[in-house]
């Protein structure tokens, strides 16, 4: 079944289908977090984007590294306090 089209529409449809098209791209944009994803759109732009979302996780595993740390201090500090409360009595 053949569908005939005036131009007022299809040009409507046309200006839709790209609208729908961008829409999507921002979706994507918004999901990953990315302003841009790929090396065409902007390639100093993405470089950026993974060096610095590299550095993060490398600050997060330090972050973690020191909670680790700063906790077996404080379980070494307690263990040290009972030791010495032990040597008192």
């Amino acid at each position: 079944m053949e569908v005939n089209l005036s131009q007022p529409v299809r040009t409507s449809l046309g200006a839709s289908q790209r609208i729908s098209s961008l829409l999507e791209k921002s979706q994507a944009r918004i999901a990953t977090g990315n302003k841009h994803q790929s090396l065409v759109h902007n390639p100093i732009a993405v470089s950026v984007s993974k060096s610095l979302s590299n550095r993060a996780s490398d600050f997060l595993a330090i972050k973690d590294n020191i909670g680790q740390g700063a906790s077996r201090l404080n379980t070494t500090l307690s263990g040290l306090n009972s030791i010495d409360n032990t040597l008192i009595r």
